[in-house]
């Protein structure tokens, strides 16, 4: 079977002209709806409001894939399709409560998640798994890029994404511990408000690994790390923390030439810097964007994977050709 594919956009014909029209379709068990993953194609027409992930039932060969509409995919300077929500209401994308888990397939593809209000994280996970967000921009102007609450089981992966301008730090973790496995591969955080990639919060039962991640800009430590939990190789900042942690792979002292156009906000990793060969298999250290509709493979650390669970880097592509 092939997958169903639905438009997110302004244009006649599109399918749905509202996030809420658009949540109001998707089906409630993507398994048995009669095609294979099911595709939310997003226009860069409009401010779209973020929203809850959707808890339906799905497994690792039909899952609920948002995505950018091709010629769409947003940017290194957060220009594109994606989601945008004004100040004062909820902004970003939340995780379950606490009364229950999160375990839908979910893919956020080539789009920007950006969180205007005064207390609320761009991305905001707990009790989650089987989450992937692949080539996207990550903002929160007034709070936290990435937020992972207490006490929460997550399986969450980020490839090939930028979080940048937070009002607070870029990523956060409140105690997480209860079998959580998080990934990072080739991401950028820049320009935090606070620490970059902030670790210290991670509890101890738990898994974070991160491969091929640059942290610049920010007020406070680029890499602030938990050693003890913490498993990150192939690392660059523009201080020294990119060597702090014992058997790294950094590069410190980086500068505003490995970003296309610092000054002017576009944080996607530059042609000519030498981050572009310094990672694992002479891959990039940091975010490419934006990326075509058809990009090659990213290669994800073999120490990433949870195959007990079937999220591996391996479900970060499109199953069915379309993104590899």
């Amino acid at each position: 079977m092939a997958d169903t594919i639905r438009i997110l956009g302004q244009t006649a014909g599109d399918d749905y002209a509202t996030v809420a029209a658009m949540e109001a379709a998707i089906p409630a068990n993507i398994v048995t709806h009669g095609g294979d993953n099911w595709v939310v194609r997003v226009r860069a027409d409009s401010n779209y409001v973020g929203f809850s992930f959707p808890q339906v039932t799905t497994d690792a060969t039909h899952q609920l894939i948002f995505e950018a509409f091709p010629g769409s995919e947003v940017d290194g300077a957060g220009v594109g399709a994606g989601f945008e929500s004004a100040t004062g209401g909820f902004s970003g994308f939340m995780g379950s409560v606490i009364t229950f888990a999160n375990t839908t397939h979910i893919q956020y593809v080539g789009l920007k998640i950006i969180a205007l209000g005064t207390s609320q994280s761009a991305i905001w996970l707990q009790e989650c798994s089987n989450k992937i967000f692949k080539d996207c921009f990550v903002k929160s102007d007034l709070f936290v890029g990435i937020e992972v609450a207490n006490g929460g089981a997550c399986e969450i992966e980020f490839i090939n994404t930028i979080i940048a301008d937070c009002g607070s730090v870029g990523t956060s973790y409140g105690n997480t511990s209860a079998s959580a496995d998080i990934r990072y591969d080739r991401c950028t955080v820049v320009n935090s408000a606070g620490h970059g990639f902030d670790d210290r919060g991670f509890g101890a039962a738990g898994a974070l690994y991160g491969r091929n991640l640059f942290s610049f800009g920010n007020s406070g430590l680029d890499f602030a790390f938990r050693i003890d939990q913490s498993d990150y190789d192939f690392l660059a900042s523009e201080d020294t923390s990119a060597t702090a942690e014992t058997n790294t792979t950094g590069f410190n002292g980086r500068t505003t030439a490995d970003f296309v156009n610092y000054a002017g906000g576009n944080y996607s990793l530059a042609v000519g810097s030498s981050l572009r060969t310094a990672g694992v298999g002479g891959g990039p250290i940091g975010a490419i964007l934006p990326v075509a509709a058809a990009p090659a493979a990213l290669v994800s650390p073999s120490p990433i994977q949870n195959v007990s669970n079937q999220f591996s880097p391996v479900a970060a592509s499109r199953l069915n050709g379309v993104l590899q």
